[in-house]
């Protein structure tokens, strides 16, 4: 199994190629063609936090994969981030687990990358 911690992640994750993966994901869940289910998510009421999980499967890509992610708002006080998560991806034809990542740094650039498609997408036409 492949594992990444961040700064791999980092350098290795192509922004424009992640920007193009984002707008294809997006127009594959507005078809319906993903299977998303509502996070779930475990609280952990002592420290006002959580652990959330997103599963996803994406037929067209294949992708199947789960992010876990926690947040604890109180860890802005002091040097770990409000938000931290790591993603496990599988493989769709077995259920074999193929890698796990730092998926803080992804979570970012995929927000990242959705904020500058909605730019593109609702732009006026020649704006710069």
């Amino acid at each position: 199994m492949l594992i990444l911690n961040r700064a791999e992640v980092e350098a290795a994750l192509d922004l424009d190629a992640l920007r193009r993966a984002v707008g294809a994901a997006m127009m594959d869940v507005s078809a319906g063609r993903v299977s998303m289910p509502t996070r779930i998510a475990a609280r952990v009421d002592d420290e006002g936090a959580l652990l959330a999980t997103m599963p996803a499967s994406l037929p067209a890509t294949p992708a199947l994969a789960a992010k876990l992610v926690t947040v604890f708002p109180r860890n802005a006080r002091g040097a770990l981030p409000t938000h931290q998560a790591v993603i496990v991806v599988f493989d769709p034809g077995n259920g074999s687990a193929l890698a796990l990542l730092d998926g803080t740094y992804i979570t970012a650039a995929r927000t990242a990358a959705a904020s500058a498609l909605s730019v593109d997408c609702l732009a006026r036409s020649g704006s710069r």
